[in-house]
């Protein structure tokens, strides 16, 4: 009797908390539907007004002045409703979570219900099993017959009850099974609709952008009404000139035509720049008066590499002239990056290329022109792609010139992460471009810290050079900004003209660099008018002794080379007694004799012992430029290295000198990572490493031919850099 009072208090236990669980899940069902419906709604009003907000704007886009204040009023209605998106969504959030401890809720009991029926099932085993026991002691049980037949009718009608509740409970479980279904399909369109909220966000920031070039554009268009007027009257005047002018150019014209029938298979016309009379461009009679695409554009400035400077103002006028000056400049930056342009056969210098897009990319900055909308979207793309492949190092500052000079004429600054940009100017610092790139980009409040960053790495005249473009002289006086790189390359240069005997190859590299900082530092003087600081005629001075200097240590160098090729001449030409004739005869046309290292290789007629020292006396710690101690020589103070024989002491593990990235011994595994401060190719490789092109800005015969840095410089920066750009060249 006991454990059936028990069956039926657990089967009514289990009844209420089956409705209770019921109840629950169905108000958080009808709950959730509701709610989702609101959304619904929600975002479909959101989006019809997003969609008639954007056909206002569209409407409105020739009306500047009246499209503004609307466009504002606009800005806010979208931020608020942004906001409200935000909060419906956070909700919705939350709404999830509750829908997941409800549903946590439902399997548990779920759970406890399927324990309860085990119960049942166990109370039914021993029901039967009691049966039996009743049948084996029937004839004792007889008075107690009836009462057993009316529980056994009583449990019939339990099992029927049971059964009906299997039953429910089953037509329960298909529900709940079609609820999580049709969750299931809400959720994917939830996802959709997320979806759709990105692509509006996204297109809240294009509309914003938008807003921002119509406010840029109003004001292009006052300049622009100034500007025509004024280039109205100079063409009304440049065709009175032309007309006057017709005859001499007609037999030049026929020429052309001829050039032109042969070209029309590659050329497609794009620009058309007619110039008054011939331009001297340097030593070459160079003009543009013929029709070119974008990449025969390019190649002309290639071919035409030495005279970039000259040309400048050339380009300027052709692209001023042309339809679509930032098509054609954006046609024109193929070979940037690999694969690279070929002439014929020959692919072209990658140095090369780069020089002439970044000329094509400054003048075009320059022209300010109009960029339509499909240039503008081909220019992000490009933008993205270079991007991608950029490698931000000293030896690639051509690179990121190229990709920053492409981001601000085009204006597409909105589209790339502000910090990564001006980290990229620390290695561009060094090109004359960098200020005027630096204003576009909308760093002009950053000025100070970046100056503070250049004076920290060493980059003394770039830092200079950003002080006088940005009129912060009274902010950083220049003369103490400039005054370690004077020290430090005077006292090198003065000690080198100290040295009595002729230089060695390391001096005389030295020598070089030497000469080269003064000849920049020279320079910047003078373009800022700081000669009541400094003495150009004593630096001039000074760098004609090292001229002198060099030049009499290359003589000696290529007497002694001359020399000893001569004695290795008569050496290999010389019969060898002990060598039999079969064997030589065996070698020939396969490998030429080998020579004993004692027979081709001249004793050295100096050693330099190599003198260990602890860290800190080679270079000052602490200091932007070596200390006192670089200049010593190793006959006065032998315990410490020769500053002209660094590669002692590198070799030695004590220091990491960055004026001499390339001058270390070959061993395995050294410098096959970058030096304390990365020059433009600082890594050693195999022999023939260096036979390729030299770094932009540093002539082909470099380190080789005494005059080397007499030449003038062809593109930015301060008269020619050093072969190796010095951590601190602008």
């Amino acid at each position: 009797m006991a454990s059936l009072e028990k069956i039926s208090a657990d089967l009514k236990q289990a009844e209420s908390k089956k409705d209770d669980l019921r109840k629950a899940f169905e108000h958080s069902i009808s709950l959730f539907t509701l709610q989702w419906k609101d959304l619904e709604e929600y975002f479909d009003s959101t989006r019809k007004l997003i969609d008639r907000h954007f056909e206002d704007l569209k409407s409105n886009e020739k009306e500047f002045d009246s499209a503004r204040l609307s466009i504002e009023e606009r800005s806010k209605e979208l931020e608020s409703i942004e906001k409200s998106i935000q909060k419906r969504s956070e909700e919705l959030q939350l709404k999830e979570r509750q829908f997941d401890s409800t549903r946590l809720s439902t399997e548990e009991r779920s759970k406890e219900f399927d324990s309860i029926q085990e119960l049942i099932n166990e109370s039914f085993d021993e029901l039967r099993s009691k049966e039996k026991e009743f049948d084996s002691i029937q004839q004792s049980i007889e008075r107690r017959l009836k009462e057993v037949e009316s529980k056994e009718n009583q449990l019939e009608e339990r099992s029927k009850e049971l059964e009906l509740k299997e039953e429910q409970f089953d037509s329960i479980q298909k529900s709940i099974e079609k609820r999580l279904e049709e969750l299931n399909s809400k959720e994917k369109r939830y996802e959709e609709r997320t979806k759709q909220q990105q692509w509006i966000e996204r297109r809240l920031k294009e509309l914003k952008s938008k807003e921002n070039q119509l406010e840029e554009r109003s004001k292009e268009l006052e300049l622009k009404e100034k500007q025509f007027d004024s280039i109205q009257k100079s063409i009304e005047k440049r065709l009175e000139e032309l007309n006057s002018k017709e005859k001499p150019y007609e037999e030049h014209t026929k020429q052309l035509k001829s050039k032109e029938k042969q070209c029309a298979n590659i050329l497609h016309p794009q620009v058309k720049v007619e110039q008054e009379e011939y331009m001297q461009l340097s030593s070459a009679n160079l003009q543009f008066s013929v029709t070119m695409d974008g990449k025969s554009l390019q190649l002309f400035l290639n071919e035409h590499s030495d005279k970039h400077e000259s040309m400048r103002d050339e380009v300027f006028a052709a692209l001023k002239m042309s339809s679509d000056p930032a098509k054609l400049v954006l046609d024109a930056m193929q070979g940037f990056y690999p694969p690279y342009l070929k002439k014929g056969d020959t692919e072209l210098e990658v140095s090369v290329i780069r020089r002439s897009c970044s000329l094509l990319l400054g003048q075009l900055m320059r022209v300010s022109p109009q960029i339509k909308p499909h240039v503008k979207e081909e220019a992000m793309k490009l933008a993205v792609g270079w991007k991608a492949k950029l490698e931000v190092g000293n030896e690639n500052s051509l690179e990121v010139l190229g990709f920053l000079q492409v981001v601000a004429t085009y204006g597409l600054v909105s589209a790339f992460d502000g910090d990564d940009l001006f980290k990229l100017f620390e290695t561009i610092a060094k090109h004359r471009e960098a200020p005027e790139l630096f204003r576009e980009l909308g760093f002009t409040d950053k000025v100070p810290d970046f100056i503070q960053i250049l004076v920290k790495r060493s980059q003394n005249l770039a830092a200079v050079r950003f002080i006088y473009a940005f009129e912060l002289v009274g902010k950083f006086p220049p003369v103490p900004v400039l005054e370690p790189y004077f020290k430090y390359w005077k006292n090198i240069a003065d000690k080198t003209c100290n040295i009595e005997n002729n230089l060695t190859k390391e001096q005389i590299k030295t020598a070089k660099k030497s000469r080269a900082a003064l000849k920049s530092l020279i320079r910047c003087i003078e373009d800022h008018k700081l000669e009541t600081e400094y003495m150009p005629e004593d630096l001039g001075k000074c760098i004609a002794a090292l001229k002198e200097k060099v030049k009499v240590g290359c003589t000696e160098s290529d007497a002694s080379k001359a020399q000893l090729q001569q004695q290795s001449e008569k050496k290999c030409n010389a019969p060898s007694a002990s060598a039999p004739k079969p064997q030589v005869q065996q070698q020939s046309g396969i490998k030429r004799p080998r020579t004993a290292a004692s027979e081709t290789t001249p004793k050295a007629s100096t050693v330099h012992p190599i003198h260990r020292q602890p860290s800190g006396l080679f270079v000052d710690e602490g200091a932007p430029f070596p200390g006192p101690s670089v200049g010593r020589c190793m006959s006065s103070y032998p315990d410490r290295p020769n500053p002209f024989y660094p590669m002692d002491a590198l070799r030695e593990g004590m220091i990491s000198n960055p004026f001499y990235p390339r001058d270390a011994l070959r061993e395995p595994v050294y410098y096959d990572g970058p030096v304390l401060f990365p020059g433009p190719m600082d890594r050693l490789r195999e022999p023939g490493f260096y036979d390729g092109p030299p770094p932009f800005g540093s002539p082909r015969n470099a380190l080789m031919e005494p005059n080397f840095y007499d030449g003038p410089m062809p593109f930015g920066g301060y008269d020619l850099p050093p072969p190796f750009h010095l951590p601190f060249y602008p």
